[in-house]
């Protein structure tokens, strides 16, 4: 609507002499009333004919007289060849073919005949006919140089220019219906976006608590959420600029989490928030790379709790260097990369004593008879 509105005001900009010549250039073109393509090259052929009738009368009579004079007449041979050719299949009917396709020539000359008879008599001197032959040819040059060069050039210029003129014309008549219902339209979606900002501010109090909570298990204990509002301009999400402060000290302000939290209460907090909605979003798996960065093992154990809960409504693939998080895992793949010459990333899939000595080197570092025991009561817990 807003583009439509844009091109009117384009259109509507156009001065009184502009539209003048517009107007003018339509009507020279409507007026000389085209309809066929090939209205030019029909015309040079017909003055041709007008301007040459004496000598096609003199050419086509000439072979009329030719086929069907008296004396040595072609036809007159033909049929004296018909009447040898006759008595000569009486004597040998191989001869048939050749009569038959001689008969099938002298009907042939015979039509051809006719109609040059036709043809010479229809000519006739027509002074006035070759004038207006001559001036429709030159209307047409005319049109033809000034808009494209053949006549289906000339027929879309006209209608180019007659859709122009009628955006201008309603243009010059909308403009100002079209802003109306424009401003009516804005204030309809004004109103509804702040019903929206007033529902989205209540849910959003809603769900800062949730996630204060979510985050207070994950070993945040002075944390504090909010979702920030800011108007702004109503665009297609609305008239909200939405942002997450957070604060994890108690001595520090809120302040936007994308700018002041680290990488692991970033991790916590997306956690917290995909944990609240996993039986609400239409979505089968989430992948968290890394999502132990920064923690400790204590809250290594509550993130990994909380992973293990969201699994439940929505497949999790997670990267992660911690033991106590890989151990809450069904299945487990250990990707491992090895550079010489070249480099190489592999991945196998880790079952029985092989998952215990994965997750026993992401507990020690290396595989000890310490590292594989705390890693069987990691898998039993």
């Amino acid at each position: 609507m807003l583009d439509d509105l844009e091109h009117l005001k384009n259109a509507s900009q156009k001065t009184e002499d502009q539209i003048e010549f517009l107007k003018f250039q339509l009507n020279e073109i409507e007026e000389a009333n085209l309809s066929s393509l090939t209205e030019d090259e029909e015309l040079n052929n017909e003055l041709s004919v007008l301007e040459n009738v004496e000598k096609l009368k003199e050419l086509t009579g000439s072979a009329y007289w030719t086929l069907n004079g008296d004396g040595t007449s072609v036809m007159e041979a033909l049929y004296q060849i018909k009447s040898n050719i006759g008595k000569a299949v009486t004597m040998d009917n191989s001869l048939e073919q050749t009569e038959s396709d001689l008969l099938g020539a002298i009907e042939g000359l015979k039509e051809i005949s006719s109609t040059l008879r036709d043809y010479s008599s229809s000519l006739d001197n027509d002074t006035e006919r070759i004038n207006t032959v001559q001036e429709r040819l030159f209307l047409l040059d005319k049109l033809k140089r000034k808009y494209g060069g053949t006549i289906e050039k000339v027929i879309s210029t006209g209608n180019d220019l007659r859709q122009e003129l009628d955006g201008i014309e309603f243009s010059t008549q909308n403009i100002e219906n079209l802003e109306n219902e424009i401003s009516s339209k804005h204030n309809e979606l004004t109103n509804l976006a702040e019903k929206i900002s007033n529902e989205r501010q209540n849910y959003a109090k809603v769900l800062s608590s949730l996630v204060v909570e979510k985050l207070e298990k994950l070993e945040l204990p002075k944390v504090r959420f909010e979702i920030g509002f800011e108007k702004c301009e109503l665009g297609v999400n609305g008239i909200d600029k939405v942002e997450f402060l957070i604060s994890t000290n108690v001595s520090e302000d809120l302040k936007p989490l994308s700018k002041v939290a680290s990488g692991g209460e970033i991790s916590r907090v997306m956690l917290a928030i995909k944990t609240i909605f996993a039986q609400a979003d239409n979505i089968d798996t989430v992948v968290f790379d890394e999502i132990d960065t920064g923690i400790s093992g204590k809250t290594s154990q509550a993130v990994a709790d909380e992973v293990k809960e969201l699994a439940k409504y929505m497949q999790i693939i997670m990267i992660t260097h911690q033991a106590i998080i890989a151990s809450k895992s069904d299945k487990h793949f250990y990707v491992k990369k090895t550079q010489n010459d070249t480099t190489s990333v592999n991945i196998y899939v880790l079952e029985g004593e092989n998952k215990l000595k994965g997750i026993a080197e992401l507990a020690g570092g290396e595989i000890t008879e310490e590292s594989m025991k705390f890693a069987q009561t990691l898998i039993k817990v």
